[in-house]
């Protein structure tokens, strides 16, 4: 019986120690698949993480561009103000001269016929 005892004991060893060796693989094997699945996950965010990434950048540069337009159209904008306003100031400018002009000829006239009403009251 003690032999059959001591067999009993190698075997529960070597079950043991095949058993502890089945559980150590088996985390092991876990371990790997976390890892890969991790792995796999980390790629598929650096994925999103870049379309992301990639999207953001092309917004900001609409962004960079429509500002760039707006003050660009701005400018423009401002600059055709200036050329109103000095357009403004010349028509007014020309009215004012023309409007002087025909003052100056009207009075002129005047002067005329009252030279002429003078003169021909002298003569009369």
């Amino acid at each position: 019986m003690e032999f059959n005892a001591y067999r009993q004991w190698l075997r529960k060893l070597k079950l043991d120690a095949l058993q502890q060796q089945r559980r150590w693989s088996k985390v092991e094997e876990e371990k790997r698949r976390q890892e890969r699945i991790a792995q796999v996950e980390l790629e598929r965010d650096k994925e999103l993480y870049s379309i992301v990434r990639e999207r953001e950048e092309k917004a900001r540069e609409a962004r960079e561009k429509l500002r760039k337009r707006k003050q660009i159209e701005q400018i423009k904008y401002m600059k055709k103000m200036e050329e109103d306003a000095k357009r403004r100031v010349r028509v007014k400018e020309e009215q004012r001269q023309k409007k002087e002009y025909q003052e100056i000829k009207r009075n002129g006239h005047l002067e005329k016929k009252i030279i002429e009403r003078a003169n021909e009251e002298k003569k009369v």
